[in-house]
């Protein structure tokens, strides 16, 4: 997997604006951290957090959620999600759009 997290990353300069959004995998096999989102089309599979080009949908990194695991209980998954996928972008004058992200994990995020 890191492979081809490495090899995408390479493959594009980013535009400005960029984008963290949840996706699911349809997937119907047995893995123990398969998830169920009644509201997805699929519905079961594996859930994704990417973080992709706002404008093309280019795929430039992505983090598989794989359970409950080490991140901080007080801050909450979506901080250390983003936190995790932003890392190599911090300080390059990006844009960042996210959909359901609460205000406030934002403002945390940026203060540290």
């Amino acid at each position: 997997m890191n492979l081809i997290k490495r090899n995408a990353k390479g493959a594009l300069n980013l535009e400005r604006n960029i984008a963290i959004d949840e996706t699911l995998v349809k997937f119907k096999g047995r893995v123990s951290f398969r998830q169920f989102l009644p509201n997805k089309p699929g519905r079961f599979g594996v859930k994704n957090f990417t973080l992709s080009e706002s404008s093309s949908g280019y795929v430039w990194d992505l983090d598989v959620y794989t359970g409950k695991s080490g991140h901080d209980p007080h801050k909450g998954l979506a901080h250390h999600v983003v936190r995790k996928l932003v890392q190599d972008l911090e300080g390059k004058g990006f844009n960042l759009f996210v959909d359901n992200c609460p205000c406030k994990t934002l403002t945390e995020i940026s203060a540290r």
